[in-house]
């Protein structure tokens, strides 16, 4: 799935736990949406989370989306 869009510029979006992070890899999976897991580095966003979904930024808002409707919480978007 990385390979999908290498070459695309990629987002991140920020999530507070690897668990909400593994829920959101599966569910944009399942909606077609490639993405995977990254660990973010102390700092790199403004509210410390730990942990984010990398994917092409062309998906970023349908992403935020879908995990709102499905209730998975999120920081921002890191562009």
């Amino acid at each position: 799935m990385k390979a999908d869009f290498q070459n695309a510029k990629s987002c991140i979006i920020a999530l507070s736990s690897v668990t909400y992070a593994m829920k959101a890899e599966r569910l944009l999976s399942d909606a077609g949406i490639a993405a995977f897991i990254v660990k973010l580095e102390a700092g790199q966003t403004r509210s410390g989370c730990a942990y984010g979904i990398s994917l092409s930024c062309g998906h970023a808002s349908a992403a935020v989306q879908h995990l709102s409707k499905h209730g998975i919480p999120y920081s921002e978007v890191l562009r």
